[in-house]
């Protein structure tokens, strides 16, 4: 499964995941997720894409 998401902080107020998990849903994309990945430090990024290897 392909992983796509926005990073940053903060993102709470961000309205991308439900928006791309609708067009996923309406477009009948199977294979793609969208998620939130709210990092305070830039660094944690590296992490981020060791942990999320579809990302």
């Amino acid at each position: 499964m392909k992983k796509y998401g926005l990073i940053g902080f903060p993102i709470g107020h961000s309205f991308s995941k439900k928006y791309f998990t609708e067009k996923f849903e309406k477009e009948e994309i199977e294979d793609c997720m969208y998620e939130l990945y709210p990092l305070e430090n830039i660094e944690d990024v590296r992490f981020l894409f060791e942990v999320e290897k579809n990302l």
